[in-house]
């Protein structure tokens, strides 16, 4: 697979795109070896790094650093708009609403919140859409849509949160873009990266030299 960015005994780190559920991604990825676990989920529609165990012991060590917040997730989203400010935090308590199928906002003692904690920063504007990092303190699945959809700038192409004002029928411009976590021999850390494999609206911004300069 062209999209492998590591394969040894014990682990996998794969790419997948945009778009892909993350059910097929892992089958496509697990045809060669059925022992593969994943340590997290991706958005169905979004792109990126996922990092899977070859055995059951990597499996408790990785998914212990990523419960213990050990592992660093930084994603790249082209998003509609700009927020208000260049750079900035964000906390919430969310949940999945069944009957909206989305996040949304519940009280912290809820039960089922969830507490999540992002920081961003604006790579670049270009007309009314924008690139952002995103950086996750505390994540779950679905968070950085929301997140964004929340400040007002969904992601480009994200339909469920109305990021497709600009354009129909395309894919949510969202990849996790930098893995890291602890090396499971105990020696320093592993990093991992990939640019977006897709075409528009990346294309737009010259995204490796600006994460470069970030």
């Amino acid at each position: 697979m062209s999209d492998i960015l590591e394969n040894n005994d014990k682990m996998l780190v794969a790419y997948k795109s945009q778009g892909e559920s993350m059910q097929d991604f892992i089958a496509r990825v697990k045809a060669g070896d059925e022992k593969l676990a994943p340590i997290y989920d991706l958005d169905d529609v979004a792109g990126g790094i996922v990092v899977f165990a070859k055995d059951k012991q990597t499996y408790k060590t990785l998914a212990d650093f990523y419960k213990n917040g050990e592992f660093s997730l930084e994603f790249l989203a082209v998003i509609v708009g700009k927020p208000q400010k260049e750079r900035d935090m964000y906390s919430a308590y969310i949940a999945y609403d069944k009957v909206e199928h989305k996040l949304g906002h519940v009280p912290m003692l809820n039960a089922g919140a969830e507490h999540i904690a992002l920081d961003y920063v604006v790579l670049s504007s270009v007309q009314n859409i924008s690139l952002l990092s995103v950086k996750a303190r505390k994540y779950r699945k679905g968070s950085v849509r929301f997140m964004l959809a929340d400040l007002g700038t969904p992601v480009f192409g994200d339909k469920v949160y109305k990021g497709d004002t600009l354009a129909k029928n395309t894919h949510t411009a969202l990849i996790l873009h930098s893995v890291g976590f602890p090396d499971i021999a105990g020696d320093g850390h592993r990093t991992f990266k990939a640019m977006p494999q897709e075409g528009k609206p990346w294309t737009y911004f010259d995204v490796e030299r600006l994460v470069k300069v970030y």
